[in-house]
């Protein structure tokens, strides 16, 4: 019983690590993309979420739909 609970705590150390490297990982993009272009940065950002677990689905989608409102038709 021991061991379980002892393994059990491992575990939730090693997410707690994962997540904290991820929004690490998170808050230098944002800080990498600072002055980049509105259009490319929301591509990158819908690039990056896809490795982020702390996003939503619902997250994702809003970036990925602000992405593709951004994007301007040209007719020539």
């Amino acid at each position: 019983m021991r061991a379980l609970k002892c393994l059990r705590n491992i575990e939730i150390i090693r997410k707690k690590h994962e997540m904290a490297v991820a929004k690490q990982q998170s808050e230098a993009w944002r800080k990498a993309l600072d002055g980049v272009p509105d259009s490319l940065r929301m591509l990158l950002e819908i690039n990056n979420t896809e490795n982020v677990p702390e996003y939503s689905e619902k997250q994702k989608s809003n970036i990925t739909m602000q992405s593709r409102l951004m994007i301007i038709p040209v007719t020539v």
